[in-house]
C-alpha cells in the first residue's frame, strides 16, 4: 500500500509545520499539498488562485519536504495552465486536478442556501468534462506528472483522464456510494485494455487524438 498524506492550513506556516511534522512518520510515500486553502494572513485569498502566493507556499514546502510533493489545484481559476506552471516552478513533484468547484443551492421554499456555510465544493460526475479538459491543458504546460479526478466513478472515466493527459487518477465521491469504487474501476481499467489490447495502461496517458 502507499500512503499520500494531505496537507493543508491557513497560512504558508502552518501546512510548513504539518509537513515538518510528517517527515518523522513512517510509509509515507508523498505529501499532497492543498492549495485550495484560504490564506488568512492575506484576506482569505486562496493559495491556488494566486500565482505569487501559490508559488511560495509550494516552494517553502518544498525546502521543508523530505519526501516528494505533489500539489493539488484549484479548478476555481481562469487560467489553469497557469497556475500549473507556477506549482511546478515552485518546486513542484507532481500536480493533481481538480478539487471542488465553488457552488450555490438554494432551497426555493425557504429562500435560503441548502448549506450553512452558503457556498460549497462541487464534486462528483457533474465536474468531469470540465475537470477532464483541465487536465488536458495542464499536460500542455508541465512536463511533472498529472492526477486527475472530478467524477471517476468507472474504468472509462479514468481512461479518459489518462487519454487527457493523466498519469494516474484519484477517486473520492465514487467511494461514499460504494467502499469498494476504487477496487471495481482498478479492475476495469485492467480488463479495459485487455479487451482494447493496451498493453500498459501507462500508454494511455495523453493518447487522445486533440
Amino acid at each position: 500500500m502507499v500512503i499520500i498524506a494531505n496537507v493543508f492550513g491557513f497560512t504558508i506556516e502552518a501546512c510548513v509545520e504539518v509537513i515538518q511534522l510528517l517527515n518523522d512518520a513512517p510509509d509515507i510515500a508523498m505529501y499532497e499539498l492543498n492549495a485550495s486553502c484560504p490564506n488568512t494572513s492575506h484576506g482569505g485569498m486562496v493559495f491556488g488562485t494566486d500565482p505569487p502566493q501559490l508559488w511560495e507556499l509550494v516552494a517553502r514546502c518544498k525546502a521543508a519536504a523530505r519526501r516528494p510533493l505533489m500539489v493539488k489545484l484549484s479548478p476555481n481559476v481562469t487560467d489553469i495552465g497557469l497556475m500549473a506552471r507556477v506549482a511546478a516552478d515552485g518546486g513542484a513533484d507532481a500536480v493533481s486536478l481538480v478539487n471542488t468547484f465553488v457552488s450555490l443551492a438554494i432551497d426555493v421554499e425557504t429562500r435560503r442556501p441548502r448549506i450553512a456555510n452558503i457556498t460549497g465544493g462541487l464534486s462528483g460526475p457533474a465536474i468531469k468534462p470540465i475537470a477532464v479538459r483541465m487536465v488536458h491543458e495542464v499536460s500542455k504546460n508541465v512536463t511533472i506528472p498529472i492526477v486527475g479526478m472530478g467524477g471517476v466513478v468507472q474504468a472509462e472515466d479514468a481512461v479518459e483522464f489518462m487519454m487527457a493527459g493523466a498519469t494516474a487518477v484519484q477517486v473520492g465521491t465514487a467511494s461514499y456510494a460504494d467502499p469498494r469504487a476504487v477496487e471495481n474501476i482498478a479492475n476495469g481499467l485492467k480488463r479495459w485494455c485487455i479487451a482494447h489490447e493496451v498493453l500498459q495502461a501507462s500508454s494511455l496517458t495523453g493518447s487522445a487524438l486533440l
